[in-house]
């Protein structure tokens, strides 16, 4: 049987409306810092409320999905969570300036580089009740040397919106900041979003006029070949395997006192390891050769060490702080990207046989076999 509802006071109607009038306002109203939440800031503009924002990218033809087509600087655009505007960009003289506003003693930045600092406007759109951030991996910098620049200073240029908890509506400008090679161009803010366990899409913004970057066409023709993949036949020393992703060939390899010493050199923390174990470091080239346009990172996780036996020991616990004594490999690249440098290994004290047990997927989902490749370290 269907009940007759109750009639609503009008009195309380009446507040409702209003309410509900207050609230569509707020939310509607062009982007601003909301007041009761964040402090003012003055010397950042606000979002363009002339501007619209553009659809999040669903394909590679729309303007954020690759680095060759990048979202123009000052565009708003919304991604899942985030509306997102690079409102400003500075690099050299005026981002050390800029830098050395809110801490004069800022020193230049290291030989052949130079500090970059973008302008950047951000709104939570999600709807729920929870604190939402961006964090330190999520946005950061690229350009053509194709390696990834990260924020290197921790609240500087004030205000930074890097791990800063918003709540639905509200709104932020702040900065990031890099240090790039001078030589570095076409360079690029890349937000790569993390959601839970769901493998997002990054979305790429212009920080200079033309900024375009490519992923050379003849990687599409590229096949993996079957060298160093069967464990009991690793890839002679010297050679250069070629998985689904990558290109990796050893260059050189150290050990005994002279590797265990480079690893003391990196840190005082680091000690000699257990009784019948050593360090093995590993000088490697590489090439990402994947074709689709988004950013990779290599771990310790990714190298390990395996006997005759087919025993495999993993790396563990040696620091590496910056800045590095030595070019390591453990990086963020993007296709099209060589790199060369050092991996630490755990391996048996003066055993023969060890192969490196290349394995850069690791920490990814799905099948890595497509990747794993076994090389040798030793003639």
């Amino acid at each position: 049987m269907h009940r007759k509802p109750h009639p609503v006071p009008l009195f309380i109607a009446v507040i409702l409306a209003m309410a509900l009038l207050v609230m569509s306002c707020s939310i509607s109203s062009s982007p601003s810092v909301t007041q009761s939440a964040i402090p003012e800031v003055s010397d950042i503009p606000q979002a363009n409320e002339n501007i619209a924002p553009a659809e999040a990218p669903v394909s590679p033809s729309k303007p954020g999905a690759t680095r060759q087509n990048p979202i123009p600087l000052g565009q708003l655009v919304s991604t899942p969570g985030w509306d997102v505007q690079v409102q400003e960009f500075y690099r050299g003289d005026q981002a050390l300036e800029i830098l050395r506003q809110d801490s004069p003693d800022t020193p230049p930045a290291p030989e052949g580089s130079e500090y970059a600092v973008a302008s950047v406007y951000i709104r939570c759109t999600s709807i729920d009740d929870a604190p939402h951030s961006i964090s330190l991996g999520e946005m950061f910098m690229t350009g053509d040397q194709l390696g990834a620049h990260t924020d290197e200073f921790d609240e500087l240029p004030a205000p930074e919106f890097l791990y800063k908890d918003l709540f639905t509506a509200e709104t932020y400008p702040g900065w990031v900041d890099a240090i790039v090679p001078k030589s570095e161009q076409n360079l690029i803010l890349v937000f790569d979003p993390v959601y839970g366990d769901d493998v997002a899409p990054p979305y790429y913004f212009a920080l200079e006029d033309g900024a375009s970057i490519a992923i050379p066409a003849e990687f599409q023709e590229m096949q993996p070949t079957q060298a160093g993949q069967d464990p009991a036949a690793p890839l002679p020393l010297g050679e250069t395997a070629v998985t689904d992703d990558w290109q990796v060939r050893v260059l050189e390899v150290i050990r005994g006192d002279e590797a265990l010493e480079a690893v003391k050199d990196t840190s005082s923390m680091n000690e000699p390891l257990e009784e019948g174990m050593e360090y093995i470091l590993v000088s490697l080239g590489l090439n990402y050769i994947n074709t689709d346009d988004r950013p990779v990172s290599l771990s310790e996780q990714a190298f390990r060490s395996r006997d005759p036996n087919g025993n495999e020991v993993w790396q563990t616990g040696v620091y590496l702080p910056k800045p590095w004594t030595r070019p390591w490999v453990y990086t963020r690249l993007f296709p099209g990207a060589h790199t060369e440098g050092w991996a630490v290994l755990k391996a048996p004290a003066n055993g023969s046989g060890i192969t490196l047990v290349f394995d850069p997927d690791v920490d990814a989902p799905g099948d890595p076999s497509g990747n794993i490749r076994y090389l040798a370290l030793e003639p």
